[in-house]
């Protein structure tokens, strides 16, 4: 029972209030490196970022004629004057408070994802501490033990998680590994929020974001029937054809479920059906030996508003339909007369039995990292945190 009660505090953590977090599609996705990972755990421990280039400030006139002579003067190995001011660009004046960054570290074997904070500028160091590091790093990067960074620019940020490599999908991982310093990474949102939420509402798509821990080979019959009962889970309560599944597993990896018309669908029946779902899937066998709607019921607060007699009476129908259905197969399979299956014990089990093996992950963030992601969701916004 600890055990179950442990996933019970989880799942509840990961949905406060029994709410599935909706995304500003304001916020914006970085990828900053750290000078070939030199840097990455000092920006992680002392919470910040910072960009090179020091001769240029928030106090540099970015239209100057003469820019990019000044650059060149600073810095003579810079060939590319543009590409280094849109970098200077990106964190002095694009990136804002409370965006999503992430980070590398050497040789891409982890990343951490966290929280953009307020900009400024460290005034103690120099044009020429930061080229005496350039020299360094090419010609004896053995000799850069315990070396502080050199650059001016900066900004706070507070981590919300460290992911292995093994975790993170194959399309995030080939944008992670882009050359450049700074990036905007917009295009993998999806995929940066589903290590750190369960699910999530994102530019009208709810996604379901499994996180499998499971480091051995994975039976086929694992991933086929969790995606299986999944689908009889949503056949008569949503469109199928508002479902899709993208899978990254081989074996640690995420399986994600996205739902088309997603606040339409949460308005119909509410975070409850959603919730339930990836309850039964992270309880594993535990899920068939207790009862799932109390366990809901105590699991969240449902909040009021939502169309509970509508959801009582869809779910009615979904189970008629699908006993029907079950004793149809059953009847094709094997003539002889056989008592009616009891389909929703069925999908209970089917997907409480494929799910376990997986072991899914829904612990992915402490309770401050939940607390400081709650700064870009829109049903939980806050005044006065944001520079937009």
């Amino acid at each position: 029972m600890e055990l179950l009660e442990q996933k019970i505090e989880s799942l509840r953590k990961s949905f406060p209030n029994g709410n599935i977090p909706i995304i500003s599609e304001d916020i914006r996705f970085w990828m900053v490196r750290s000078k070939k990972g030199f840097f990455y755990d000092e920006f992680v421990h002392n919470g910040y970022i910072a960009v090179g280039w020091n001769c240029i400030t928030k106090d540099t006139d970015m239209g100057s004629e003469s820019i990019d002579a000044y650059i060149k003067e600073s810095h003579p190995d810079v060939i590319q004057y543009t590409k280094v001011k849109n970098k200077c660009d990106f964190i002095m004046n694009r990136m804002k408070q409370n965006d999503i960054i992430v980070l590398p570290n050497r040789g891409m074997r982890e990343i951490t994802i966290a929280l953009v904070g307020e900009y400024y500028e460290d005034k103690s160091k120099t044009i020429e501490d930061e080229n005496l590091f350039d020299i360094k790093i090419k010609n004896n990067p053995n000799s850069l033990v315990d070396i502080e960074c050199p650059y001016i620019k900066r900004r706070k940020i507070s981590v919300l998680r460290k992911v292995d490599a093994n975790m993170i999908n194959y399309h995030l991982y080939q944008t992670l590994r882009n050359y450049n310093g700074v990036d905007d990474i917009d295009e993998r949102a999806d995929l940066i929020l589903g290590l750190l939420y369960n699910a999530f509402i994102y530019n009208d798509i709810l996604h379901i974001s499994l996180e499998v821990n499971q480091s051995k080979d994975i039976p086929l019959s694992h991933i086929s029937g969790l995606l299986y009962g999944t689908s009889r889970y949503f056949d008569e309560t949503i469109n199928r054809k508002e479902v899709t599944a993208k899978i990254n597993v081989s074996s640690e990896g995420t399986i994600d479920i996205a739902i088309t018309k997603a606040l339409e669908t949460i308005s119909a029946y509410g975070p409850v059906a959603i919730i339930t779902l990836i309850a039964i899937i992270v309880l594993g066998y535990m899920a068939t030996k207790i009862d799932i709607p109390k366990l809901i019921k105590d699991l969240i607060c449902i909040p009021t508003g939502i169309r509970q007699e509508k959801i009582k009476e869809k779910l009615a129908e979904v189970e008629l339909e699908m006993k029907k259905e079950e004793l149809k197969e059953k009847q094709l399979k094997n003539r002889e007369n056989e008592s009616p299956v009891n389909v929703d014990a069925f999908v209970v089990q089917l997907l409480s039995e494929t799910g376990e093996p997986l072991q899914i992950n829904i612990d992915k963030l402490s309770k401050e990292s939940i607390n400081a992601l709650s700064y870009i969701e829109k049903n939980n916004e806050r005044e006065g945190m944001s520079e937009k």
